[in-house]
């Protein structure tokens, strides 16, 4: 049966406290801008979409944790019951039950439903528990909206929303500058490249922000550092590491988020961010 919801995850920007709605409202608006999606409701540590195809652009949207496509029950042991039968329907092998209940007006608890579901399984088909090891998991998530059931969390890029954190220029020459533009992204920064030369590489960070990116571009590095010089700003991002980090002869502060990291993980990270469709 194809999932009828999507369950969003959204990862650390719930430690925000009071500042949560400004962090919400803007994951709100860049996962709509991303994927296409106008329907969207919040809940309790949750985003709740209808299901849609494409929803792999979802890994696309920084501030998304991880999510599971799934399927909606009512708000009742036997409608949940059978939805979880349907989620086993021609598989075999063994499974283990989880059950999330944020809200608690359901007349059973968590360790309840568990083995309420677990038992209907058993007494219906050929499938057997299995604590340690199954063969998969059923996820149920209760809420205020309903029911949700799913067996798969796909994980998201995490962070938090782009736009959360200020703008900050980027020097973009390589793509390992491109790599520090997008974990600056990832920690919640609207991103200004300054490109020298062609644009290089400015698709994959495209890929990752819900507005237009808009390089300035520059012939040489003495032509950037007297944009940098008379429009005063303050600091830029490189992708320098130990290897080739160098003096700025700018006058500014450089950021280098990939300080530490070696050639090989620089790869790696990469090509992270270009397997992401």
């Amino acid at each position: 049966m194809i999932p009828d919801s999507i369950i969003v995850r959204c990862g650390e920007m719930f430690l925000k406290g009071g500042n949560l709605p400004y962090f919400e409202n803007r994951l709100l608006q860049n996962t709509k801008a991303i994927t296409g999606i106008s329907t969207i409701t919040k809940l309790r540590g949750r985003l709740l979409l209808p299901y849609f195809p494409h929803h792999s652009s979802l890994r696309r949207v920084f501030g998304i944790y991880s999510y599971s496509p799934a399927l909606k029950a009512e708000k009742t042991l036997e409608s949940i019951q059978k939805i979880a039968l349907t989620l086993l329907r021609g598989k075999s092998g063994t499974f283990k039950i989880e059950t999330r209940r944020s809200d608690k007006r359901f007349p059973l608890t968590s360790p309840q439903i568990n083995k309420e579901v677990g038992q209907y399984i058993e007494a219906s088909t050929k499938w057997q528990f299995d604590f340690a090891h199954p063969d998969i998991m059923i996820y149920i998530e209760i809420n205020n909206r309903g029911a949700y059931l799913y067996t798969e969390i796909v994980a998201g890029a995490g962070g938090l929303p782009v736009g959360t954190a200020g703008k900050i220029n980027v020097r973009i020459e390589t793509e390992v500058d491109i790599l520090a533009g997008l974990l600056m992204m990832k920690r919640g920064c609207t991103i200004l490249p300054l490109c020298i030369g062609e644009e290089k590489g400015l698709a994959l960070l495209q890929k990752f922000s819900a507005q237009e990116i808009k390089p300035t571009i520059f012939k040489n590095r003495l032509e950037l550092y007297k944009y940098i010089q008379e429009n005063k700003i303050p600091f830029v991002v490189t992708g320098e590491n130990f290897e080739t980090r160098r003096e700025s002869s700018a006058g500014v502060i450089v950021f280098k988020p990939l300080i530490a990291y070696t050639p090989s993980q620089i790869i790696e990270e990469i090509m992270k961010f270009k397997k992401v469709s």
